[in-house]
């Protein structure tokens, strides 16, 4: 393993949004290839370029659980680490153990495996956006050191503010028909088993292009007008519980508040809103997007996104303490994230674009919980899940997720 030098420690601090402190108690891990890698120095030069250009690139911030006054180095904090190549046949998912034994929870680790890049990240710094930046500006896809790059996330008002004027303050029936639906949204079961501790778990599966396509036509012929996001997240779902995983119906989705923002304003800090769904098992994905439909259009996101800076405050002045090793365990609850295309534009030079993969193994919000994040990249969707497996058993999940993958290829699509 070969360890580049580090950026010496900074007293520079930066004031940083409430909900960067509540979101940096959880991290994730993205894997991403194949590909023929630059050199580990190359990447680490490519790494300090974006760094340079200061916090709205998030690379040099180091994330606090507990304030939101964080420190700065300039050009960075992460150190690219050269480790050794996948296997014959190894399935790239055991990077996100691997990259684990490295990180000291700093706020970001990188590392190479063969021709395989893996990242991990806390959520404090950002989410898809950022790393899609990064790993924009790593292969040479994108000119970290062109300042036009970052000009859209140079701001001087907060973009949660902005996003919250334009969406309520220019129509202020949505906040009426928000408050009037308050008491509609799903209650989330309480756990009552024995306790758990945690043990980190990833699985993955892929869905070839040919297949999506297949999906995809079978969505438009049978439900138009229904996301992919809807289906595939009632499909999880439903496999799931079908393996035995003893499910919630209460099912969380990330939505990103950047559709609230103006054209040209942007954020590379996390700014997605994960908001609760009741899953209706008899009346399909449809009733799930009239839901998910329903929410976008009231700028439900964006409100949810102003109670939780008001709660993080709220805790911040109390001096709230970290979250307990062991917790009961109960009704398993589902967060499908979905991240769209990756990357945003151009192409990544994969080396085989039937093995192109981006896997996000993101940390579920408990021990109770499994994070779902799908990604498409050349046309393959990927699904990873993250879990533990000392409250979940992994055999189920990976039997659900087989079986998206198997139904999927057939005829009948049965598990849509």
């Amino acid at each position: 393993m070969t360890r580049l030098a580090e950026s010496a420690p900074s007293d520079a601090t930066v004031r940083v949004a409430a909900l960067d402190v509540a979101h940096s108690r959880r991290r994730s891990i993205a894997i991403v290839g194949p590909f023929d890698l630059p050199p580990v120095a190359v990447l680490d030069d490519r790494f300090r370029a974006m760094a340079a250009h200061g916090a709205i690139t998030r690379l040099p911030l180091h994330p606090s659980t507990t304030s939101t006054r964080w420190s700065v180095a300039p050009e960075g904090r992460a150190a690219v680490l050269e480790t050794a190549p996948l296997g014959p046949g190894e399935d790239p998912a055991v990077l996100a153990a691997r990259v684990r034994t490295t990180h000291d929870q700093r706020g970001m680790q990188i590392i190479t495996a063969g021709d395989y890049l893996a990242i991990d990240f806390s959520h404090g710094l950002g989410e898809v956006l950022m790393i899609n930046s990064l790993v924009d500006s790593l292969l040479g896809n994108a000119d970290p050191t062109d300042p036009e790059m970052w000009a859209r996330y140079r701001h001087r008002l907060s973009p949660l503010l902005v996003a919250a004027l334009r969406t309520f303050a220019l129509d202020p029936r949505r906040a009426l028909a928000l408050a009037a639906a308050r008491n509609d949204r799903p209650a989330v079961e309480p756990a009552t088993g024995p306790p758990a501790s945690p043990a980190p778990t990833t699985l993955a599966v892929g869905l070839p292009a040919e297949t999506v396509a297949r999906v995809r036509r079978y969505r438009d012929a049978q439900l138009p007008g229904v996301s992919l996001v809807s289906l595939f997240t009632h499909a999880l779902w439903r496999a799931l519980a079908d393996a035995g995983v003893p499910m919630s119906t209460v099912v969380k989705l990330p939505f990103d508040a950047r559709r609230y923002l103006p054209e040209g304003r942007d954020t590379l800090a996390t700014f997605s809103a994960g908001l609760d769904f009741r899953i209706e098992p008899t009346k399909g994905p449809a009733a799930l997007q009239e839901a998910m439909t329903a929410a976008a259009r009231s700028g439900r996101p964006v409100a949810n996104l102003l109670i939780g800076t008001l709660m993080t405050r709220r805790e911040l002045l109390r001096g709230g303490g970290d979250e307990p090793a062991a917790s009961p365990t109960g009704p398993v609850h589902l967060l499908h994230s979905s991240v769209g295309v990756l990357p945003r534009k151009g192409q990544w030079p994969f080396r085989d674009p039937a093995q192109a993969r981006m896997l996000v193994a993101s940390d579920p919000a408990d021990l109770n919980s499994i994070t779902v994040t799908s990604v498409t990249t050349m046309n393959n969707l990927w699904f990873t899940a993250e879990f533990h497996r000392s409250a979940i058993d992994p055999a189920k999940v990976r039997a659900a997720l087989d079986s998206i993958a198997e139904g999927a290829a057939t005829d009948s699509l049965a598990v849509i």
